[in-house]
């Protein structure tokens, strides 16, 4: 079952969204929002990554006259933390059987409100797998350059996610990818 765990504020550009974790201090499952994370957008066919989170704490403004500002006029949100997630739109899901991955840029925007959902593994598995049955990760270039800004070893949390899901037939090229990453630090 999907959970509800964040709604979009806004975009920063076509593929990246800023989201609010709904409720972060109640959430049963502090994981459902880590690095690397996959996640259902919208309408549930919507595939996203979670590439970097930001903490934002009101009463921990560092000028004075802001912090008067907010216990003047909105004093509850001095004690109110909040948690965003940066998302990257990866793709979608095929909505006719057998379902599989369309790892491409997706054409719609996706409008403040939107609710972001835990994506089950049965969902990852299938975006995994192109329409010949064949293993893909196309969305491998959006991801670098997320990746080069914010989280230099973000696939190599999404290698070990995949490899949890995918039959071992499939790692060969989960592990290519992982030395070309490497290679491309070293050099």
């Amino acid at each position: 079952m999907q959970e509800k765990i964040a709604i979009i504020l806004y975009s920063d550009s076509h593929t990246e969204y800023t989201a609010q974790v709904v409720n972060p201090r109640n959430q049963i499952d502090l994981h459902s929002y880590g690095i690397g994370k996959f996640v259902l957008i919208g309408e549930q066919k919507h595939i996203g990554i979670i590439f970097n989170t930001q903490v934002f704490n009101p009463s921990m403004l560092t000028i004075n006259h802001q912090k008067e500002a907010v216990s003047l006029f909105a004093p509850d949100l001095l004690d109110q933390v909040e948690l965003m997630l940066k998302i990257l739109v990866i793709g979608s899901l095929n909505s006719q059987a057998p379902y599989n991955g369309e790892q491409e840029l997706v054409s719609i925007i996706f409008e403040a409100g939107t609710i972001i959902y835990t994506c089950p593994e049965e969902v990852i598995k299938q975006f995994h797998y192109s329409s010949e049955n064949k293993i893909q990760i196309k969305y491998l270039s959006y991801l670098n350059d997320i990746a080069e800004k914010y989280n230099p070893g973000l696939f190599q949390i999404i290698s070990k996610k995949l490899k949890n899901l995918l039959p071992e037939k499939d790692y060969k090229i989960i592990n290519l990818i992982e030395k070309n990453l490497t290679w491309e630090k070293i050099s």
